[in-house]
Order: structure tokens, then C-alpha cells, then sequence
């Protein structure tokens, strides 16, 4: 009786193992990793990029409409050729 028992534990604990190293693969972990970091790229740059137009409005960031333009530009003639 206690041996059936011990032996029910150990499957148990040998699917749950099983689970956990499907889980943590190194590629689903280098995949997770990568979405990761750029998750935080993209967020940096919309945080960046919201915050300078704000001091832009307000003024205390000069030359930022400069610097939009020549990006405009850059694009408008790039999609242009």
C-alpha cells in the first residue's frame, strides 16, 4: 500500500518535471528574452520620443521642429525616388 503510494508521488513528480523543462526551453527562453528587450526598445524610444514633444510644445526644447523636418524631408524624398 505504501509502495503504490510512493510510486504514484514519483509519476507525479516526473510529469510535473517533464512540464517544467517544456516550459523553460532555451528557445523558448531566448525567444521570451528577445521579445523582452524589444518591448523595452520600443518603449524607450515612444517615451523619449513623447516626452521631447512635449517640451517642444511648451518651449523648452528649441529645435526639435527642425530636426522633424529634416526627418520629413528625408522621407518624403526617399518615397518620392
Amino acid at each position: 500500500m505504501e509502495q503504490e503510494k510512493l510510486i504514484q508521488e514519483i509519476k507525479k513528480l516526473r510529469s510535473e518535471m517533464d512540464n517544467l523543462i517544456k516550459r523553460y526551453s532555451f528557445k523558448r527562453m531566448f525567444l521570451g528574452g528577445m521579445l523582452h528587450g524589444a518591448g523595452i526598445l520600443v518603449g524607450a524610444t515612444l517615451l523619449v520620443l513623447i516626452g521631447g514633444l512635449i517640451l517642444n510644445v511648451l518651449g523648452l526644447l528649441p529645435g526639435v521642429s527642425d530636426i522633424v523636418q529634416v526627418i520629413t524631408e528625408a522621407f518624403e524624398s526617399a518615397r518620392l525616388q
